[in-house]
């Protein structure tokens, strides 16, 4: 599979946009039916084939840090940092994490790339790495309290909040339910409001209007030995500390 970038163009603003793990046909095929309402500008692939990598938005480029990919069966979990510029629209490798960190929660403090939580493929990352205009840098201490791999979340305010995921990717029967606020300045970590349905891994997850909103991901089939997607969607605010339902 080739990695893609693809750039929606709209009237009023511009927004760059990463895949996580998507078929190039399924990217192709949405690119194709939003063709008449707006239309997509392919930019150059990624270096190198990744899956849940952590990707984000930091100085105005695009950040992809750490991910997976296969090459003869085998499961390579990467350790490079990538940068897009759409100025220039060319990528550049900002250079390698000490430790991979796949399948984690990325987050934008203070012109930085924070990556949090996740897997190093042997066990949870419990440190946080950081990517700016010096590079990047890893630290294995003074991240989530919590193993947070395949989780969902999102910045709002000085807190990243996050909910499910499990202690390893391979790991989808201890997928939880359980929501956690982490402080961006302190470090500190506050449990949340467990999420009003079953546990979860793979959700989508945003910030905006001051709500973690999560949509969809999967769950545990314990009957039936199998992964269940998900079509519920629910919203967090944290003014009320409750959940509420999406259509």
């Amino acid at each position: 599979m080739n990695p893609l970038l693809l750039k929606l163009r709209l009237p009023d603003f511009r927004v760059a946009g990463l895949g996580r793990a998507l078929a190039v046909t399924t990217l192709l095929a949405a690119a194709e039916a939003a063709a008449a309402a707006a239309g997509w500008e392919e930019l150059p692939p990624l270096p190198a084939p990744n899956g849940g990598q952590a990707a984000g938005a930091a100085g105005g480029k695009v950040i992809v840090v750490s991910g997976t990919n296969w090459e003869g069966g085998v499961k390579n979990w990467l350790k490079a940092v990538h940068e897009f510029d759409p100025a220039r629209r060319a990528w550049r490798t900002r250079g390698n994490l000490e430790q991979a960190q796949a399948y984690s929660l990325a987050v934008e403090s203070h012109g930085s790339l924070l990556v949090l939580g996740g897997s190093t493929g042997a066990g949870p990352f419990g440190g946080v790495a950081r990517v700016d205009a010096h590079g990047a840098s890893q630290s294995p201490q003074g991240g989530l309290a919590t193993p947070a791999v395949l989780a969902a979340g999102g910045r709002i305010g000085h807190e990243l909040f996050f909910v499910g995921g499990t202690d390893d990717a391979a790991n989808v029967a201890g997928f939880r339910r359980d929501a956690f606020a982490w402080d961006l300045q302190t470090g500190r970590q506050r449990a949340l409001e467990p999420y009003p349905g079953q546990g979860l891994g793979s959700a989508g997850g945003a910030a905006a209007g001051g709500e973690l909103f999560v949509f969809g991901g999967a769950r545990w089939d314990a009957e039936n030995k199998a992964i269940v997607n998900l079509t519920a969607a629910y919203a967090y605010s944290p003014q009320t500390g409750k959940w509420r339902p999406l259509a």
